[in-house]
């Protein structure tokens, strides 16, 4: 699915997904962000301006209700493959490759924060990313999550 439009945190604009420049749309067909997003329903993405101006992609994963607490599952955000954590109602996405050998992290056992890689027992903090156990040495990338009508999207820089 293509891109709908840009989001800069307060206004959504389809005229910027159609090529248009500059930070400051005054096309009429612009909505204000918040509400428009959630009359986006099947949608899957759209972008937002980051804190420089940048377009971050925020993509649509998924509904609050297919994650339960305390559990995992492998999402689709656009070209990259997430680990979507659902801890007490709490959302957060890691990219799913483990560090050290690409073990798919969101089939991994869920204890407290931390994630254990199925393949060889490597275990990292789902906040942040951070290794805290062995063999990887290296952190996973963690993606921002916002909640917006019961769905879940990821910040895919």
């Amino acid at each position: 699915m293509g891109i709908l439009g840009l989001f800069n945190g307060e206004r959504f604009c389809p005229v910027w997904a159609a090529g248009s420049s500059g930070a400051i749309c005054s096309e009429e067909k612009c909505e204000p962000g918040v509400e428009y997003l959630k009359s986006l329903q099947g949608s899957a993405t759209v972008e937002k301006l980051g804190e420089e101006g940048d377009r971050v992609p925020l993509v649509k994963v998924a509904h609050v209700n297919d994650v339960i607490p305390g559990t995992a599952k492998v999402v689709q955000a656009g070209q990259t493959t997430c680990a979507l954590f659902n801890l007490s109602g709490t959302f957060y996405a890691t990219n799913n490759k483990c560090t050290h050998m690409g073990g798919p992290l969101g089939e991994g056992k869920v204890e407290g924060n931390v994630v254990t890689c199925p393949w060889h027992g490597s275990r990292f903090d789902i906040r942040t990313g951070e290794v805290v156990g062995p063999p990887a040495r290296r952190p996973v990338v963690a993606y921002p999550v916002k909640i917006q009508d019961q769905s879940v999207f990821v910040e895919i820089p």
